[in-house]
């Protein structure tokens, strides 16, 4: 009994904390928390401060609450600085994420519509404020590309912002303003794999996989949370993959997966 009754003061903490996980990714990644390094697997919380790291031929997806989706690619340093989602309030919601160095397309989620102001995404240089839905950048040790495939986002480097559109990106030298705007060069950035990555699905294809049921109870509310867990092997890579079925994930992954 005493067990049960630790547990359920400990509940409200334990997910405040979760801020989302690791939806499915190949190679080695790793998390850092707490100056402790942690091999990632499928469905693993990830929580405020968290810094994921990819080694060379990795990739992963990253879902955060409000259904914020980054895939990020190989040789890629990203880090969650400031985390905090509650549809019932609002003006509180807010998003801030770092790219050290890395590729990455992110999809923007709830917190991209309630409160675009609150949702930044960092890089050496640039910060990246949002007015629309998905982006991308490639980020190494002496240039940065920042683009934007719909809505528009706008690049603030050394107190100059630039506004990109769907369409459209720009590119500039480590501490320098960001350059007028071109025409959007998935290639060139890198971002092809990523982008096809986040959108992947099993495409009628069978793999081993492992169902797990469990019915939690909190506040005289029950949910259910069925979980399916898939690995394979593409080019010699492991790929792990999780189809999670539990409130806010419900309807990422009928569009991202089909159902």
């Amino acid at each position: 009994m005493k067990k049960y009754i630790i547990l359920l003061l400990f509940l409200p903490i334990i997910l405040s904390a979760n801020i989302g996980e690791i939806l499915f990714f190949k190679g080695e990644v790793n998390i850092i928390r707490d100056k402790v390094t942690l091999e990632a697997f499928t469905s693993i919380v990830l929580e405020e401060k968290d810094t994921i790291k990819t080694s060379e031929n990795a990739q992963a997806q990253i879902v955060l609450k409000d259904k914020t989706s980054i895939t990020i690619g190989k040789n890629t340093t990203f880090k969650i600085e400031e985390y905090f989602y509650d549809k019932e309030k609002k003006s509180k919601s807010k998003v801030t994420m770092k790219m050290k160095k890395g590729i990455f397309y992110a999809v923007s989620g709830k917190i991209g519509k309630i409160n675009k102001s609150r949702f930044k995404l960092k890089t050496a240089s640039a910060s990246i404020s949002i007015r629309g839905t998905s982006f991308m950048g490639n980020v190494d040790e002496t240039q940065e590309i920042i683009g934007c495939s719909s809505g528009a986002i706008s690049v603030e480097a050394q107190g100059i912002s630039v506004d990109v559109r769907a369409g459209q990106m720009t590119s500039f030298a480590q501490g320098s303003i960001p350059s007028p705007v071109i025409k959007l060069d998935t290639n060139s950035m890198q971002v092809e794999s990523l982008i096809t990555y986040s959108k992947r699905s099993d495409g009628g294809r069978k793999y081993e996989s492992v169902y797990s049921k469990s019915l939690i109870r909190f506040e005289k509310k029950d949910f259910v949370s069925t979980v399916k867990k898939t690995s394979k092997v593409e080019d010699g890579i492991p790929v792990h993959v999780t189809k999670r079925d539990f409130s806010w994930y419900k309807d990422y992954l009928i569009n991202s997966y089909g159902k």
